[in-house]
């Protein structure tokens, strides 16, 4: 099980080129989403984000939406968080719920 912040190495040049789907479900991950996630090089091929049952806090990041990231993105799920603040990222289906 994983514990701890979101790292936000995940998101450098050439980490996770063909990644399209990843769930952050049922995990320990405290903190708030990184910002540098949403740049146009990071996860280029991501087409569902879940980030289900955390205790992840915070807005989600406006550079997400400005960056020019998740330009695939086609599901973004967020359920029982504790995220707030505007939706600019997604582009076909969004989920919120207990947040």
């Amino acid at each position: 099980m994983h514990t701890g912040t979101l790292p936000a190495a995940w998101a450098e040049v050439g980490g996770f080129p063909s990644l399209s789907v990843l769930w952050l479900v049922n995990v320990l991950v405290t903190g708030t989403l990184p910002s540098v996630w949403g740049s146009k090089t990071a996860f280029p091929a991501l087409v569902e984000l879940q980030l289900n049952y955390t205790r992840l806090s915070g807005s989600l990041p406006t550079d997400w939406g400005n960056l020019g990231g998740f330009q695939g993105l086609q599901t973004l799920q967020i359920v029982s968080c504790n995220i707030t603040g505007d939706i600019s990222v997604c582009t076909v289906v969004l989920v919120l719920s207990n947040n």
